[in-house]
């Protein structure tokens, strides 16, 4: 899986995590890229058939014949369409960052992406310092509801544009290091999990403050 590259130390983490990621190495049927941008998570995935989808046209040619390719390309907004459901879903540097992105909608927004992904499929999400400190809490608590196994990763620290080699440093330091990665406040603290496993029976939705909890399902912070 090619390594990509950030201006940004903590992203350069998050793209080491995914580069990395055991769950990303599993084979799927079918993955779903949100809000695929310039299909630069092409890689991640390990599927017979990528659907990408974005509120945007794309901003590349969309890619077509041999592998990686996009086999379906879908122009809508992630809270407005009725997404496709999945093996994989994949969601990384939308919620709670992009300005694009409605933060008052996150929960929504999350909810959506826990109930497109199959039973038995695998959920990558981040969420950003943009949503707030309460919606991240709840939807650690209603991710860990849903899913037999999720790792959880908070980090955020230097989340500032520096010199290209410089983040390639700070990252791999904090890939490293695990103990630099949180800032002091809880803000300021990102979030990114990797769920496997997906529940047949739904538990309870996200505006229920994700009360009950799978008493099976293993969450596990870095």
């Amino acid at each position: 899986m090619k390594i990509r590259f950030s201006e940004l130390p903590s992203k350069q983490l998050c793209l080491f995590l995914l580069a990395s990621s055991p769950e990303l190495r599993s084979t799927y049927h079918t993955g779903l890229d949100v809000a695929s941008n310039k299909f630069n998570n092409r890689g991640y995935f390990n599927v017979n058939n990528y659907i990408a989808i974005d509120i945007e046209d794309p901003e590349s040619e969309i890619p077509t014949g041999p592998k990686p390719s996009v086999d379906k390309f879908i122009h809508a907004d992630l809270l407005e369409a009725a997404l496709p459901s999945a093996d994989l879903v994949m969601c990384v540097e939308t919620v709670g960052i992009t300005a694009l992105f409605s933060h008052s909608e996150t929960l929504r927004a999350l909810e959506s992406l826990i109930n497109t992904t199959n039973t038995g499929g695998t959920l990558v999400v981040n969420v950003g310092p943009l949503a707030s400190v309460e919606d991240r809490r709840i939807f650690a608590t209603s991710i860990n509801s849903n899913f037999t196994h999720v790792r959880h990763i908070r980090y955020g620290r230097w989340s500032k544009s520096i010199h290209p080699l410089l983040s390639l440093i700070l990252g791999t330091a904090l890939l490293l290091f695990p103990s630099l990665r949180v800032p002091n406040k809880d803000q300021e603290v990102w979030h990114l999990f990797f769920a496997k496993g997906k529940l047949a029976k739904p538990q309870e939705s996200l505006n229920l403050l994700g009360r009950s909890s799978n008493p099976g399902s293993q969450l596990r912070k870095n």
